[in-house]
Formats: structure tokens, C-alpha cells, sequence
């Protein structure tokens, strides 16, 4: 027999992916994601083969869909200093009384597979490589409109935003309040080496901004 018609790929792994981030990989269940995706077991399997499949499928789909677009919108931005600090700022920014903080799905599986050899590691360090990667990239934009100063070791510093980036994401899940959240953020970007007052014109142009812009 054929796919049934009202199988979309995209749609599963987004659904499972949810699920994954939500409750992790040893905290879902079979039941979880055939509730989530409107498949039953036997299809999913007969589609991935097994669970751990279909994880890395959705890890994948996380690293593509939300981390991608995440840098589309503020690493590349035509403005790396806003684009850089809007990046972080939203983070945490989605936070409220509604919404239980689920971090980062890469930051939440490599804690979960710590120790680990095996292909979720890989497709992780590859996830976090593609950041570090946007982070050098917007780095050295900052350096070429003289943001930064000329000469910085902009891959030395991607590294240190992605070692801040995974702290703050854990920080997000326990953190009493917004304000505390955004005096790390400040505080993580500023130690960056900033060559004139740009960060000063950045902090000046985000504290307007509403506890919710995108």
C-alpha cells in the first residue's frame, strides 16, 4: 500500500521535534509521538526504522528550521552589532507565565548525551558548528564597519559567544526573572572588543524596545 496522502514529512518531524525538545529523548515515549504526529507506531517505524532515527531526523529539522532561521534573521542581518545582540536578547525574551522555558534542543541533547560517540553527537557538534560558524561571520562584518576592533581573533570570540549562548539557554530554564537574564546578556556582550561606542548605540536603540519584540 501507498503513503497514506495526509503524510508530510516536514509536518512529523516538526510535531516530533516538539516533543523531543519538550520532554527529551529518554522522556518520550512511543505514545508521545504518535499523540504528536497523528501516526501510529507501525508507520513511523516503517518511515525511520526506530526511535533514535527519527530523532536525529528531528535534530536535523531543529538545526535547519529553527536555528537557520535564526541566523537568517540576526547573524546576517545588515546590522551584526543590533543583528548580535537581538540574537541573544531573544534567546529568553519568549519566557512568560504561559510557556514552560525549553532552552535550546541542541543545548538539552548534549547534556542528555554526555559521554556519547555515537551519531547524536555528531549531528549536535554539527548544529553548534553551523552557530559558531554565523557568530565568526557576523564577527568579522563588525570588524569590517569597524565595530570591533580591526584584528580580532573573531573566531576566538564566535567560541566565546557559543560557550555564553549555552550557559545563558540553561540559565533561561531556572531563572527567577527577565531582568537578571538580561544583565548576563549585557554583560556576556560586553566583554567583546568593541572599538568605538557601538555598544553603548546598541544598548541605547534595545532598551526601547518592548519585553516581547522579535
Amino acid at each position: 500500500m501507498g503513503r497514506p496522502a495526509a503524510f508530510r514529512e516536514p509536518d512529523v518531524l516538526t510535531h516530533a521535534m516538539m516533543v523531543f525538545w519538550q520532554h527529551g529523548y529518554t522522556g518520550t515515549g512511543v505514545r508521545d509521538l504518535e499523540k504528536a504526529t497523528g501516526l501510529t507506531a507501525s508507520s513511523l517505524y516503517n518511515r525511520f526504522g526506530s526511535k533514535q532515527i527519527l530523532f536525529l531526523a528531528a535534530l536535523d529539522h531543529y538545526i535547519n528550521k529553527v536555528v537557520e532561521h535564526r541566523i537568517a534573521r540576526y547573524l546576517r542581518s545588515d546590522d551584526p552589532v543590533t543583528g548580535l545582540t537581538r540574537f541573544f536578547e531573544t534567546t529568553w525574551d519568549y519566557i512568560d507565565d504561559r510557556r514552560a522555558p525549553m532552552a535550546c534542543l541542541l543545548s538539552n541533547s548534549a547534556l542528555e548525551f554526555a559521554g556519547d560517540r555515537g551519531p547524536v553527537q555528531r549531528h549536535i557538534r554539527a548544529g553548534l558548528s553551523r552557530l559558531e560558524d554565523a557568530f565568526t561571520d557576523c564577527l568579522e562584518r563588525a570588524c569590517d564597519q569597524g565595530a570591533l576592533t580591526a584584528g580580532s581573533n573573531t573566531r576566538f570570540w564566535a567560541q566565546h559567544l557559543l560557550l555564553c549562548l549555552q550557559g545563558l539557554l540553561v540559565a533561561s530554564t531556572v531563572a527567577e526573572d527577565r531582568l537578571s537574564l538580561a544583565q548576563h546578556t549585557r554583560s556576556l556582550l560586553g566583554a567583546l572588543p568593541w572599538a568605538n561606542d557601538s555598544w553603548i548605540k546598541t544598548q541605547e536603540i534595545t532598551d526601547g524596545r518592548t519585553a516581547h519584540t522579535g
